[in-house]
């Protein structure tokens, strides 16, 4: 068990109750993974540390238990291994099976989540990895092979605001941007360069025209 003499009985957690905190530990998980998958954007892993730290506080002030946070441990690095083992779908029953096992047993008995949160949980982050995340992967995959030029010269939009690194839409798709000036959401850029899934972009009234001669 994770001793909680460190934290002593705070009233206001025993208010908030192990659901909270138990929602900001698998945010945290989820985040990370989402920064594993897409990295460079700096958003993911910020969220994912709060949430991470949050879920942990409330694992060590409430009767926490070690063996379920070892399970989303797991968890998180069969989903994680999905980056380098890309259709090894048993990673992904496997991940989602030590993710519902650490969710049962985070908390003792009497201090557990409600079932339905544990349930919508585990069915919302299966449903993320699956409809967001993975059809990421095949994404970069298929942008891995593309040839470094095919992108140069093309305009998007800036989602999340670059300074130095966001977000940009470029025909339909999310990538990771770097600029050497902010740029804000809503803003239109220019690819000028691009190192590996990473584009740097300028603000594409501030761009020269792209070259025929590539």
């Amino acid at each position: 068990m994770i001793p909680n003499a460190m934290v002593g009985e705070l009233e206001w957690v025993q208010a908030l109750g192990p659901d909270v905190f138990y929602l900001a530990m698998i945010a945290g998980i989820w985040l990370a993974i989402t920064a594993i998958y897409v990295p460079g954007t700096g958003f993911p892993e910020v969220g994912a540390l709060v949430g991470l730290l949050v879920g942990l506080f409330g694992v060590i002030a409430l009767p926490g238990n070690l063996i379920g946070l070892l399970f989303l441990i797991l968890a998180l690095g069969c989903f994680a291994s999905l980056v380098f083992f890309r259709h090894l779908w048993p990673l992904i029953v496997l991940g989602m099976l030590f993710q519902v096992v650490g969710s049962i047993f985070l908390f003792r008995v009497g201090e557990r989540p409600h079932l339905l949160s544990i349930v919508l949980v585990n069915v919302a982050t299966l449903a993320y990895h699956q409809i967001v995340l993975r059809p990421g992967l095949r994404i970069q995959d298929a942008l891995k092979r593309m040839d470094v030029n095919t992108l140069i010269g093309e305009e998007g939009e800036v989602v999340v605001t670059i300074d130095p690194i966001g977000t940009v839409r470029l025909h339909g798709e999310l990538w990771s941007a770097r600029a050497e000036q902010a740029v804000g959401a809503g803003q239109q850029i220019r690819v000028v360069d691009r190192e590996g899934l990473q584009l740097k972009v300028v603000p594409a009234e501030h761009a020269p025209a792209p070259s025929n001669n590539r």
